[in-house]
């Protein structure tokens, strides 16, 4: 497939450059968006050291608003069967006499364990904790990280681990129902449930990204994204403002997984 059938492919609008930088820039107008009009995504990575809010009220608020979404999808069958798998994962980094802790999501999918997550998560990492649900912890000695995409891949080297299945497939399409199942602002296994957007292209990845109509938050970073079949199409790597019909929403930001994890075999 040539650049040109690529870039029509993903119904994304085609870059001047491979690298962009979107933080306050003027939008770009997608060609796929429709009635959506221009889009500015103002990246804001998840992976984060720890929280520090001059307001722990505001902290509260959004923990509270998100434990009453996730108690409405605790039964929800594909949330059920994919929980098991999604993980918690420090990385921890040595700065002279300080510790940097960043915490992150990750989620399996492999029994023998391969677990999915964003490059800014686990670089640099001088020691990393993976933590399944089910009770079983990890600190892995082996990742890879990929260079033109937010993403990074552990290898644990175990067996009989829960695992998320991939969708390999069909890349996620605008009005897709989706759930995201994470960590943010410290609690676990948080779930929410949207739709995808549309397409956008973003400074650091060479893939285009797609939007979903739910805030994102720190924690979020790696972060599975589900189809209706609980398979995974996408993970969660960073939160981005869309203007929709005039007003800038907050939205996930996510890579699709199809063709990133194909070039990776």
């Amino acid at each position: 497939m040539d650049k040109k059938d690529f870039y029509q492919d993903w119904q994304a609008s085609e870059p001047e450059d491979w690298e962009w930088t979107l933080a306050e820039e003027e939008p770009v107008p997608d060609k796929g968006m429709g009635c959506w009009g221009k889009i500015l995504i103002i990246v804001l990575i998840l992976g984060f050291v720890a929280l520090s809010f001059p307001e722990w009220r505001l902290l509260f608020s959004d923990q509270l608003e998100l434990l009453s979404d996730t108690q409405h999808l605790n039964e929800d069958e594909i949330v059920q069967k994919a929980r098991p798998a999604v993980v918690s994962i420090e990385s921890k980094i040595w700065e002279g006499p300080l510790i940097n802790t960043r915490q992150g999501t990750g989620f399996n999918i492999s029994p023998q364990g391969k677990i999915v997550t964003n490059k800014h998560v686990l670089e640099e990492a001088e020691q990393i904790k993976v933590s399944f649900e089910d009770g079983r912890v990890f600190y892995p000695k082996e990742f890879v990280i990929f260079e033109n995409v937010d993403m990074a891949y552990i290898k644990l080297n175990s067996s009989d681990l829960p695992f998320i299945e991939v969708d390999e497939e069909r890349k996620p399409k605008k009005g897709d129902m989706v759930t995201i199942i994470g960590n943010p602002l410290g609690l676990r296994q948080v779930s929410q449930r949207g739709h995808v957007g549309g397409y956008h292209w973003t400074s650091g990845n060479k893939v285009p990204v797609f939007d979903i109509d739910v805030p994102a938050n720190p924690g979020n970073s790696g972060s599975p994204v589900l189809n209706s079949q609980a398979q995974a199409v996408g993970i969660v790597f960073a939160s981005g403002k869309v203007e929709i019909k005039g007003q800038m929403e907050d939205r996930a930001l996510a890579i699709p997984l199809r063709e990133v994890l194909n070039q990776a075999e």
